[in-house]
């Protein structure tokens, strides 16, 4: 009898082992936990029309963002997202010369390319977060809806639309950052899955399919690799008395996500993705070409 008991008490403990082997990320955090996000994108384009003519436009934006845990709940979390800085660069077309802009220099604040930026920085939102899915549930404050990012936007000035700025952005960016662009299951190497969403962007509908791999499992890190696949197509709002203009566009790329399983979060992101966007009108095509990487990190901040 002794023996069976200490044979129940094994399969016991052992399948014990087996669920807990099985569990899924989930996030650890606690009141006060502050990180500082940061995003730094390269963008390099070239202009092409029919007539041969072309012109190379490079620029960089770097965003800076802090995450906050305000409340822990019943498995959630409270967390407050801040726009907290943006530094800018771009080339002059037909010159050598660039257009730079730093929201951390007083002087460039207080000159005409601050106006937009004092709209944004120092907004955000506040959300709730599953602990256990990683994803976010509710939004309980949002930035003001007349800023900066919901007007037109010049190529040569801080790319402010790059915060996130409605309920799906924010959804997405929370996805990456908190670990929820990892499935439920155990995270195994060698697992693969697929995230896809659409946005409208001033008319111009922008489709994204990530297939994602995980390439092997150090430890508490995580590392994933990622194929990128982007079409873009539509019609640009506000041009009806142009004339019929159409935008199409194809785009390729691939990534990396290193996740930290201890806290599920992410420590580092990169992407690059290269393609050509066609303008189609009344006049004429224009060839877009592009190539646009992006590297995010991640990094504790400090705990009140």
């Amino acid at each position: 009898m002794k023996k069976i008991k200490s044979i129940m008490t094994l399969l016991f403990v052992c399948t014990a082992f087996s669920g807990m082997a099985q569990k899924a990320l989930q996030l650890h955090l606690q009141v006060g936990d502050k990180w500082y996000h940061e995003q730094k994108r390269t963008n390099s384009r070239q202009d092409m029309n029919e007539q041969g003519g072309s012109s190379e436009l490079n620029d960089e934006n770097i965003l800076g963002c802090t995450y906050e845990v305000l409340a822990v709940g019943k498995g959630t979390y409270d967390i407050k997202l801040t726009y907290s800085s943006i530094k800018f660069q771009d080339s002059v077309p037909g010159t050598e010369d660039k257009i730079t802009f730093d929201s951390q220099k007083q002087e460039d604040m207080n000159g005409d390319g601050g106006e937009k930026v004092k709209a944004i920085i120092g907004k955000g939102y506040v959300f709730t977060i599953d602990a256990n899915n990683r994803k976010l549930i509710a939004i309980k404050e949002r930035p003001v809806k007349d800023t900066a990012q919901a007007r037109p936007i010049s190529p040569l000035e801080p790319a402010l639309y790059l915060f996130p700025n409605n309920d799906d952005q924010l959804k997405r960016r929370v996805e990456v950052i908190f670990g929820g662009t990892i499935p439920d299951e155990k995270p195994v190497t060698g697992a693969k899955w697929d995230k896809t969403y659409s946005e409208n962007k001033g008319g111009i509908i922008q489709a994204t399919t990530n297939s994602y791999t995980i390439n092997r499992i150090e430890g508490s890190k995580i590392y994933i690799d990622a194929i990128i696949k982007m079409t873009v197509d539509g019609t640009p709002d506000g041009t009806a008395e142009l004339g019929e203009i159409k935008v199409s566009g194809l785009f390729n790329g691939t990534g990396s996500l290193n996740i930290d399983a201890t806290t599920s979060l992410m420590s580092e992101a990169k992407s690059i993705i290269r393609g050509t966007q066609t303008m189609t009108t009344p006049n004429g095509k224009q060839k877009l070409s592009m190539a646009v990487s992006y590297v995010e990190t991640l990094k504790k901040a400090g705990t009140n």
